[in-house]
Formats: C-alpha cells, sequence, structure tokens
C-alpha cells in the first residue's frame, strides 16, 4: 500500500541500539592526536548506557500525518508527499514543484503556509523565497519518497581520498560527512558533490572523557559564549555547499541544553539540518531540533561498532528490519575497509528486496515536516 499502509510495530529493538563504538576512531587511520585516543575512546564507548528504542525508533508514517495535520501545515516536501495517496495530500499541494537540483542553487520555490497557528489557520500564499540550504544543496534522486527508506552516513572523511573514492563507487547516494580540520575536506567535499552526494559538516563536541580528543577547535562545555560562537562559526566556514551538520563524539556536549541550543540557533538561521549522531542515550540535540520545528534527523544504529565483517553484515540485517518495520531508518558508519567490503556485498540484494537508499535529507523531510 503506499505510506499510511505500513504497519508499524512498536516493540523495542533489543541490544542492537546500544552505543558500544560511537566514539570510536580506527587507529589504523588516525593520525597525530587520534592516534593517543584510540583506546580511551573505545573505552568511552563500552561504558556508554543502552539507548531506550522509544528514543532511537524512527517517527512512523502515521505519526509524521498527524503532526502535519495537528500543525496545519499546508506545505509538505516533496519527498514525504510521493509516499502519500494523491487524494491524502492537500489540492494547493499539487501546483508545487521543488526545485532540488545542486546545479541551481538560486532557484526558487512557491510555497503556502498558514498565516496563524494551529489546525484551523487562514492560508495564505507566501512570497517566493529561495530555498533553505539543506534543500538547495540536497543530492536529487527520482522517487525517493518511496518506502521502505534507509540513509547511510559516513562519518570522519577527509584525512583520505581513497575512502571519499570508494564511498562514491557505491553508487548510491549515501552521505559524505567531512571533519572540518582534516586537511582534505574541503576538496574531496567538493568532489561528492559534483557526483550527486549529499555532504554534511562532522562538527566535533567534548565527549565524556576528557582523554578523547575530539580535535581543533571543537565544541567544548567551558568555553565562553563568544568562543564558542567562534569555533562554530570558523567550523562552518570549512565546507561550502552542504545540507546541515552532525556530532562527531559529542557525548558530553550533547546532553547540555544551553549549548545545544546556541549550536541549533546557528544552524536553523542558516537554513542547515542537523543529524543528531545519538552518541548518548542523553542526548537533547534532536528534541531541541524538533521544537524549534527545523529539519533534523536521528541516528538509528550504528553499522561498525565493531568493525568486524561478520558484525557489520549483521548491523546490516537489522538496518533493514528497522527499515522495513518503521518505515525508514538511519545508519552511521565509518570508512573501514571492512564496512565497504559489507556495503559492496549487501548494497545490490538491498535494492532487489525493494530498499531505497536515500540521502540524509529524506529522512529529515519525514522527521520535521518543514
Amino acid at each position: 500500500m503506499g505510506l499510511l499502509g505500513l504497519v508499524i510495530v512498536g516493540a523495542a529493538l533489543g541490544s542492537w541500539l546500544g552505543l558500544s563504538g560511537t566514539e570510536r576512531e580506527d587507529p589504523r587511520r588516525a593520525a597525530g592526536y587520534e592516534v593517543a585516543a584510540a583506546a580511551s575512546q573505545r573505552a568511552v564507548a563500552a561504558s556508554e548506557p543502552t539507548d531506550p528504542a522509544s528514543r532511537l525508533a524512527p517517527r512512523s508514517p502515521e505519526a509524521v500525518r498527524k503532526r502535519l495535520e495537528d500543525r496545519g501545515v499546508a506545505s509538505v516536501p516533496r519527498l514525504l508527499r510521493a509516499g502519500l495517496r494523491r487524494e491524502e495530500v492537500p489540492e494547493a499541494e499539487h501546483a508545487l514543484e521543488v526545485a532540488r537540483s545542486p546545479a541551481a542553487p538560486d532557484r526558487l520555490e512557491p510555497d503556502v503556509r498558514e498565516s496563524g497557528h494551529g489546525p484551523g489557520s487562514a492560508r495564505v500564499p507566501r512570497a517566493v523565497q529561495p530555498l533553505p540550504a539543506w534543500r538547495r544543496y540536497a543530492a536529487r534522486e527520482e522517487g525517493i519518497g518511496t518506502l521502505p527508506m534507509i540513509a547511510i552516513v559516513i562519518d570522519d572523511l577527509g584525512h583520505s581520498e581513497r575512502h571519499v573514492v570508494r564511498a562514491l563507487a557505491l553508487d548510491v547516494p549515501v552521505t559524505f560527512a567531512f571533519l572540518p580540520y582534516a586537511p582534505h575536506a574541503r576538496r574531496l567535499a567538493r568532489r561528492a558533490r559534483a557526483q550527486g552526494r549529499e555532504v554534511l559538516m562532522h562538527l566535533p563536541m567534548e565527549p565524556d572523557n576528557p582523554a578523547t580528543d575530539p580535535g581543533p577547535n571543537a565544541l567544548h562545555l567551558g568555553l565562553g559564549e563568544a568562543e564558542l560562537k567562534r569555533r562554530i562559526e570558523h567550523n562552518l566556514a570549512q565546507l561550502e555547499d552542504y545540507v546541515g551538520v552532525n556530532n562527531h563524539m559529542g557525548s558530553k556536549f550533547t546532553r547540555d541544553a544551553q549549548a545545544m541550543a546556541m549550536v541549533l540557533a546557528e544552524l536553523d538561521a542558516r537554513g542547515l539540518m542537523f543529524l543528531d549522531s545519538v552518541t548518548t542515550a542523553s542526548t537533547v540535540g534532536f528534541e531541541l531540533a524538533e521544537r524549534r520545528r527545523m529539519p533534523y534527523a536521528r541516528r538509528n544504529v550504528f553499522l561498525d561498532s565493531d568493525a568486524a565483517l561478520g558484525a557489520v553484515e549483521d548491523q546490516l540485517a537489522l538496518l533493514e528490519h528497522m527499515a522495513r518495520e518503521r518505515g525508514y531508518a538511519v545508519a552511521i558508519a565509518h570508512p573501514y575497509d571492512e564496512t565497504f567490503a559489507a556495503l559492496e556485498a549487501w548494497l545490490p540484494g538491498a535494492r532487489d528486496r525493494g530498499l531505497r537508499i536515500v540521502p540524509i535529507s529524506a529522512v529529515a523531510a519525514l522527521e520535521c515536516a518543514c
């Protein structure tokens, strides 16, 4: 059936939703401070609490539609409309055609929004406005509203061209997350964009373990407001034409509502989305983003907390299960040889089984309905 015909299973998904390995760095590819931090990162990961399933589970299609109705939102993103039957979409929406081509960043989109608040608000046309960055730089992919959908984000990029080349060779719209301080991040991000992939800024944030170094210009809770703002702006300036940000480490920082509110306000002002990597069960990131009604998504599965090939294959099976049960799911992976090998073997069959690999903006459109 369509999006509304999916059966949503609410059962907890067990120990695979755990946080082990979320702040782990691979010493085989680490350089400088990362080598010294590798052992402590694994210790941090092992000590993290298990994620409650309710905080990691994707929002059900029924819940997405109800939130739209409750808000009285007339403008549903094209990605969401693609999963609804025509009669379930307000008539005004059929006149809208969303321009999402990276090659035309200045194209405009007409829109219809409520003039007041709530379901009973009158609707009036809004002046044509430029698309926000999270849509302007989104990957163009036909039919990505079809469920079940899986978004795969590859973190920690920018140190090695080989990693980016291998990720591009997967030939599906995986999302590339580049560390702002990585020496080749800007150049390799441009290469990924030129080949139609979405890019995230992998923003370094403070972990729980003080011995674990998230990198230069990382966001720390002990910084004054002026320095924190400077670091946010410095990091965001290291890349161009990207759809949003996800946190690198950050198990301590993402628990602090005041600090995260400052980060999210800056992202929102720039039209960027936020992907919460959920490196701690106590993160407030995606919930604050939801309150701001800004585009966001949240990580559901880490593919390679255990980088052994068999373990990654098991996580892919669980990712597929979650996507089928819930309609969509988000995985974060790292540029390990074992991870690439597992993805190269799994992806062709996944497409044959009806799964659709989508860029992260497609999931943000479902989560936030913005």
